[in-house]
């Protein structure tokens, strides 16, 4: 991970094609692998604590943590307290943020001064690292050397790309000291001068200064007089050189084998001096002088950046839907920017109590990383007085009555990447709300906020019989008798698979470029058998949780239900079919082996719905709750949907989709309100919404088979809604009222365009 996201400069996207995996688990990953590297790099240079307190054993083990700001807010808080009473672990923590400072450098001179060439003779590359180039005029010395030879001779665990301790400091020792001989030959040796000279690094062990080695003089052959001599050769003798120190532990890793560039012959002037050895021996003149070498001058350090102060981010929580005792459901966190500067990003961290979380949320502009009771996520910078928000998809514990969600934003400090984990400015005062848990009823099931649509398609199962003079008006939703009370109902089946028993099609329409997010499958039917018909074959929750999908392609696949509910003999079942969808695509799909009874009063049907992304549509709230509900004559229904953030500028525009059993042709008094005022379209008067249709935006649903207009006590509509918000507002209120029909609401889809 590290190997292709640090060295290979790739992105998170192109990693993710590679492993398998989405880019946010790659940048979670990557970013876990390279604070951890450093937090043990840092625990390897920490003091040990033998001392009986607890507290100084304690805070000692989690300093390094500590530096690296890995800790949680809780062990941050005992480590900063213990610190500051205690000299002994003041020292260690000191030392630790030096050491936390200079990591960039040290890994840096490391990994360029020798695991370059290793890395490169390790993959089996013929050709050795070159330290100095060629140029024609004048000629240059040329050095060769084959680190990637003694890089592979070394212990396994260098091999492998992770250095040790000693490693290390071999690896930083070696690259020093050829830089360091690199520049006393270049500013040293004069130009027109001739001679040889031996190029030898200092031992680790003897870092300070070393005694030369004499070696014999000779004059080299040159065909051009006056060019410089050739590194790599043997030099005059030589005096002490101090050798710099990088403050590195000593090391035992194996020496780096220079041998003699190109066009050397045996017996020669220009005989190879050998390997690197100890002690860096100046080059020297014909006559023997030493030419003054200046002192290495460091550049001056860089004066210290101010850092602005972290721009002031506001949280608030809620939840998108109703939260439902052991249900799916989706959290809304708000985050404001109330300073007058942009951000540098977002750090948000939400804790839960009596809810975990479900999963990563799908959010372009977030990374999130879950734990069983936290979800910490970094985002993009915020704008002055700019506003976000971020739907989290949770799960509710069972038998509770009420969650507690904690959140808590701030600013990262500026220039950092943002990444989970991450260390961050110190994050505002936690902002901590109790959400009510019901028993039953409506809950969410996905929510995004992203460049997309919903949409919905499906059918019935059951109709009237062929054989009844007046079906046929029925069925085109005409005549005196329109409801499945008026008629001994029959299953429908369309495939060529008697097995299913009830089956029918629909056609389902996706853009072309199109990212499929979110695919349910609902269907549901009243497992008792009405007069003159038979109840389901099977009622067990195996049975009534399975059915059969044909997709487009032909290809048919059991698919088995997440969740059943059930009032009395009454169900609904949903099913995740997202890969299905995904593969499938627009086309016919047919449903079958559906539990449903027959005969009169008996009703069937099933729905996709699916919610997708595509970069032609306008930033919308998508969300798709789910909970199947009961109302009889005279009742009433409703609940809130958060964290939409209708457009502030020009007419709102917002859709909602309604998936329904029961629902007459026939008998009034049903109505679907959205901020209060009655939703209604020339498929759906006044008074009658759930009127046994499909329909979309008021138009007919078409590509169904049965191609029926009356689908008998089975709805799936879709309105516009847009003009019943009001600009600027983020919740909206969905209710359902009846005064004589019995119905029961199963699916709700709302798109909400930002």
């Amino acid at each position: 991970m590290l190997w292709h996201t640090e060295v290979e400069g790739q992105r998170p996207a192109e990693v993710a094609r590679l492993l398998g995996m989405t880019p946010n688990a790659v940048a979670a990953l990557a970013y876990r692998a390279r604070e951890g590297l450093r937090q043990a790099y840092l625990a390897g240079h920490a003091r040990s604590v033998s001392s009986s307190d607890a507290e100084c054993r304690f805070a000692s083990e989690r300093l390094a943590a500590y530096v690296r700001g890995g800790l949680t807010a809780a062990n941050a808080t005992r480590v900063r307290t213990h610190v500051d009473g205690c000299k002994r672990c003041q020292a260690g923590y000191l030392e630790l943020a030096q050491e936390n400072t200079a990591l960039r450098g040290i890994v840096a001179m490391a990994v360029l001064g020798t695991l370059a060439g290793g890395y490169l003779a390790d993959r089996g590359g013929s050709a050795p690292v070159h330290g100095l180039g060629r140029s024609r005029r004048p000629r240059r010395p040329r050095l060769r050397h084959r680190a990637g030879q003694a890089w592979r001779r070394g212990p396994a665990s260098a091999r492998g790309g992770i250095l040790t301790a000693s490693g290390t400091g071999a690896a930083v020792v070696a690259a020093v000291a050829l830089v360091v001989a690199l520049v006393v030959a270049a500013v040293a040796w004069p130009s027109g001068e001739r001679g040889r000279g031996s190029l030898q690094t200092a031992s680790h062990e003897s870092a300070a200064t070393t005694t030369a080695r004499p070696s014999r003089p000779h004059q080299p052959r040159s065909s051009h007089p006056g060019s410089p001599a050739v590194l790599g050769t043997s030099l005059t003798p030589s005096l002490p050189v101090a050798a710099p120190s990088v403050g590195l532990p000593p090391s035992s890793g194996p020496a780096i084998a220079v041998p003699p560039p190109a066009g050397t012959r045996p017996g020669g002037g220009n005989r190879p001096s050998g390997s690197l050895r100890a002690g860096i021996e100046p080059l020297r003149g014909p006559n023997g002088t030493t030419p003054a070498t200046p002192p290495l001058q460091l550049p001056p350090a860089p004066s210290p950046t101010p850092v602005p102060d972290p721009a002031p981010l506001r949280v608030a929580p809620s939840s998108v839907g109703p939260l439902v005792q052991g249900r799916p459901g989706v959290l809304t966190v708000a985050i404001d920017n109330d300073g007058r500067r942009a951000s540098s990003g977002i750090v948000l961290e939400v804790t839960l109590t009596d809810a975990h979380p479900r999963g990563l949320p799908d959010q372009a502009g977030w990374a999130c990383i879950p734990t069983p009771s936290t979800i910490e996520c970094r985002g993009r910078a915020l704008p002055p007085r700019g506003h976000v928000e971020l739907y989290l998809p949770i799960t509710v514990d069972p038998a509770t009555s009420s969650i507690a969600v904690a959140a808590t934003a701030s600013d990262p400090p500026p220039g950092r990447r943002v990444a989970p984990t991450e260390p961050a400015a110190a994050a505002g005062p936690a902002r901590v709300v109790e959400l009510s848990v019901a028993p039953a009823g409506m809950a969410a099931r996905f929510a995004t906020i992203d460049h997309g649509d919903i949409t919905t398609t499906g059918n019935a199962l059951l109709t009237c019989p062929a054989s009844d003079p007046s079906c046929a008006a029925a069925q085109t939703r005409t005549g005196a008798r329109l409801d499945d009370d008026d008629f001994t109902m029959v299953a429908v089946d369309v495939d060529a698979d008697p097995s299913t028993g009830a089956s029918s099609a629909a056609g389902l329409s996706l853009p072309a470029r199109r990212e499929v997010l979110s695919a349910q499958l609902y269907y549901g039917a009243d497992l008792a058998g009405g007069e003159g018909g038979q109840p389901a074959s099977a009622t067990s929750d195996a049975a009534v949780g399975t059915s059969v999908v044909e997709s487009p392609t032909g290809s048919r696949s059991t698919v088995v239900a997440q969740r059943i509910d059930r009032i009395g003999t009454r169900y609904q079942a949903v099913a995740d079919v997202t890969a299905l969808v995904r593969a499938g695509g627009s086309g016919r799909w047919t449903v079958g082996g559906v539990q449903a009874g027959t005969g009169r009063g008996a009703y069937g049907g099933w729905s996709l719905v699916v919610a997708y992304r595509s970069s032609a549509a306008p930033l919308r709230s998508l969300v798709v709750l789910d909970g199947l509900t009961s109302l009889t004559a005279g009742a009433s229904t409703s609940f809130e949907v958060g964290g939409l953030g209708v457009a502030r500028r020009g007419p709102p525009s917002a859709t909602i989709s309604v998936v329904t059993y029961e629902g007459d042709a026939g008998l009034a008094g049903d109505q679907l309100t959205v901020a209060g005022q009655a939703v209604v379209d020339p498929a759906n008067p006044a008074g009658n919404t759930f009127n046994a249709s499909a329909s979309d935006a008021g138009s007919p649903g078409g590509g169904r088979d049965p191609g029926f207009a009356n689908l008998f006590g089975f709805d799936v509509d879709r309105f516009a809604v847009g003009p019943l918000l009001a600009p600027g507002s983020t919740r909206a209120t969905i209710g359902f009222t009846t005064g004589a029909d019995v119905y029961l609401p199963g699916a709700v889809a709302l798109t909400v365009d930002r």
